[in-house]
Formats: C-alpha cells, sequence, structure tokens
C-alpha cells in the first residue's frame, strides 16, 4: 500500500497512519520505520525482522554509518533509532499512538520512549538511555552492523525555507516536551504525560491526544500559512 498525501502531515502522524492501517486494521505482523534517506547493508533488513520475531517485546534498530553529522556519530553508541526501527505489536498495544502534539518532526520519537520507559516502571531515566538511539538500553535490541547508512535530515537540508522552520517548530516541540515531562533529556521528572495523562494514546484522540491540557493547533495553522 503507498499512501500519497500530497502536504507535510508531520512525522508523528505519518507513523499513526503506519500503526493504524498495520496493527489496528490487522494487514500486517510487524511495522519496520525507515527514513527515505536510508540505505541497507546487505542483509541487514531480514536481521532486523528475524530480531523482532526474537525480541517481540523489544523495539528493534540499527547501526551504521551517518552522513550529516559524522563527526558527532563516530564514536559514539548510538544506532539509527527511529530513522530504522520495528515498533512490534506488544509495544503498540501497550503505549498506542505518537504524539502528533510534536509537529512536525522530532521529539516524538524521544516521547514515546520515554512512555514505554515509564510504562515497564524502569525507575529514573540513567544518562545516556533516554532515546531509542542508545545501543544498550534494555528497551532496545539492536542489529550491530555498520553497513546501513542515514544521510540524516536530508528534507530539512533540501530547503533552506524548511530549515528557517525547523528552528523554531523544533524549539516549540521542546517547549512542549519539556512541560509534558517537566524535564528534558534524562531529566524527566513525571511518571505521567504532565503528571496526570495516561501513557497510552488511544485511536480516537490520536489527533488530540490532550484537549484539556495543550493546545498545539495555531502553531500547526501558522507553520502551514508560511509554506
Amino acid at each position: 500500500m503507498v499512501r500519497y498525501v500530497g502536504y507535510n502531515i508531520g512525522v508523528a502522524q505519518c507513523w499513526n497512519d503506519i500503526l493504524e492501517a498495520g496493527y489496528e486494521e490487522n494487514t500486517c505482523d510487524r511495522i519496520l520505520f525507515v527514513n527515505s534517506d536510508m540505505k541497507f547493508g546487505p542483509g541487514d533488513m531480514d536481521k532486523m525482522i528475524a530480531f523482532s520475531e526474537a525480541k517481540p517485546d523489544k523495539l528493534i534498530t540499527i547501526t551504521g554509518t551517518h552522513g550529516k553529522h559524522r563527526e558527532k556519530w563516530e564514536g559514539m553508541a548510538l544506532s539509527h533509532g527511529f530513522a530504522c526501527a520495528v515498533l512490534p505489536r506488544k509495544i503498540f498495544e501497550e503505549l498506542g499512538y505518537f504524539d502528533e502534539n510534536f509537529f512536525p518532526a522530532y521529539n516524538e520519537d524521544c516521547d514515546y520512549f520515554t512512555r514505554l520507559w515509564r510504562s515497564r516502571n524502569l525507575g529514573p531515566i540513567r544518562n545516556g538511555y533516554d532515546k531509542i538511539s542508545a545501543k544498550d538500553s534494555p528497551l532496545v535490541e539492536c542489529v550491530r552492523s555498520g553497513h546501513t547508512h542515514h544521510e540524516g535530515s536530508s528534507v530539512i537540508y533540501s530547503d533552506s525555507r524548511l530549515m528557517q522552520l525547523n528552528s523554531q517548530t523544533h524549539a516549540q516541540n521542546n517547549r512542549y516536551y519539556l512541560a509534558k515531562w517537566n524535564g528534558i533529556n534524562d531529566h524527566e521528572a513525571y511518571d505521567l504525560p504532565f503528571e496526570e495523562a495516561s501513557l497510552r494514546i488511544e485511536l480516537e484522540n490520536r489527533h488530540d491526544p490532550y484537549p484539556d491540557l495543550w493546545d498545539r493547533s495555531k502553531e500547526k495553522e501558522k507553520y502551514y500559512s508560511t509554506l
């Protein structure tokens, strides 16, 4: 199935559309998220699927090379994270959907990871485990490849206007994340979103998960008006 939208609906909504079609409608056994600027090493996709079959309660990621930020990337214990990841049905049943208030991109993966960490009652988020890109996280099973390449942020870097908008929307996402978890980057203090909401986001409220706690509709309208 190929779905052409024609405009930027945001990463979280895109992934949620895939989750709804794949798991809610029971059209597939597992879902593999792959960014458009990924290039798989030989046999790496098959290895990820095999890992997901063996570890159905973990997120599956893979290591490899990075293009745009290779100086920062080299030597760090990182995987490609949600740029190339299997999200198994078991975790979807546990957490539901991504938070579409993260728009158009960035922080939606970190938020999902934090919700999973809290759902598994793993205690304080330890330094270095706060992102799915940590290879040795207790929530992640990582294929050690080194041959799967992610160029990184190719769409944003292709358009100076998108880069300018991203500097604004990324900052807005950071503010939202900070309010949602009372901390960011290993300093999340709340056990629940906004200290009171459910960790699971249901189908019926995936587009607006916390209507009484946070409204980003005006920021989204402004984003579309500038395109």
